[in-house]
């Protein structure tokens, strides 16, 4: 199984096999359908959305997929960047990457800002915080 990472707003959690990492976000869990419905989609859209490698959800010993909220909130974010804004999932690939790096780079100046009460600190996450918000969907 690939090691994917997934960070979304302030939350983000590691899925991968064999580690000692742990969960930080993954509350819900959601059959096809109830996820399907979460995100206003069809099932098939996230079984087409699984195979361009948007969402990865986890399985069950019965191969059944298994959405968590942070997979329903990607999908979410797919959907308003394809309905809104016009783009192919290429551009929504592309952006979520990009959302995945300034999420890791939040996190990082998070705990170093903590460390050291910085103003300079305090604007880079400003900034990052504003994008990533920017990016997310609005309900």
């Amino acid at each position: 199984m690939v090691k994917k990472t997934y960070f979304i707003s302030h939350q983000s959690y590691l899925d991968t096999v064999n580690s000692d990492e742990s969960y930080t976000y993954l509350r819900g869990v959601y059959v096809i359908s109830v996820a399907a419905k979460m995100a206003r989609m069809h099932p098939q859209t996230l079984r087409k959305y699984e195979r361009v490698g948007v969402v990865i959800p986890n399985r069950t010993s019965g191969d059944q997929r298994l959405y968590s909220d942070m997979d329903v909130k990607r999908l979410q974010i797919t959907k308003q960047l394809i309905d809104d804004y016009g783009l192919n999932l290429n551009g929504v690939s592309l952006i979520l990457k990009i959302l995945d790096v300034l999420n890791v780079w939040k996190d990082l100046l998070d705990k170093k800002r903590k460390n050291n009460n910085s103003t300079d600190l305090d604007e880079i996450y400003q900034n990052i915080k504003s994008l990533i918000n920017n990016i997310s969907p609005t309900k």
